[in-house]
């Protein structure tokens, strides 16, 4: 829905998924420890070339050693937004949740995809990044989306706080 109230279909598309850098550590790790997958992300908006982008950060560690990565890759999503310009007034873009959702989504599961490609044949192939739900994901992310856990109909990101992609 837009600022005006007017419910309005907002195009995108994909325009690139491209794995940034890719990284192995076999020799550290250690049969029976515990192993954890975490995820951090970064988020950037172009406004003149419409373009909203996603790093996400997959990464393994031994829980007793979180500051020793054993795998880890870092993904880059592009998504171009038509009319992204509708969406910002005063300074603020306010992009419906659900398309934010959604970008979200698609970019857990290409980093995903991309992080099983990247470690099949070795120790840790079977350390797959599970499926989740992107709604708890955008409460740690985007707390600011929500209001008393319920989710906002939009998210407004201040155009000082948007870094380009």
């Amino acid at each position: 829905m837009s600022s005006t109230g007017i419910n309005k279909n907002i195009n995108f598309t994909i325009l690139r998924i491209k794995t940034i850098s890719f990284y192995v550590n076999e020799v550290s790790f250690q049969e029976g420890k515990d192993v954890k997958i975490e995820m951090n992300q970064n988020f950037g908006v172009s406004l003149a070339a419409e373009v909203i982008e996603y790093r996400l950060r997959v990464y393994l560690f031994h829980l007793d050693n979180p500051s020793l990565r054993l795998s880890e890759i870092i993904v880059h999503n592009s998504y171009k937004i038509e009319n992204i310009m509708d969406y910002f007034s005063n300074d603020v873009l306010s992009l419906p949740s659900s398309l934010f959702i959604s970008l979200l989504s698609m970019s857990i599961s290409h980093s995903r995809a991309l992080f099983c490609q990247n470690t099949a044949g070795t120790i840790y192939q079977d350390y797959i990044l599970p499926i989740i739900n992107p709604t708890d994901v955008a409460k740690v992310f985007y707390p600011n989306m929500f209001n008393k856990g319920e989710i906002k109909e939009n998210i407004e990101f201040p155009l000082k706080e948007l870094t380009p992609p």
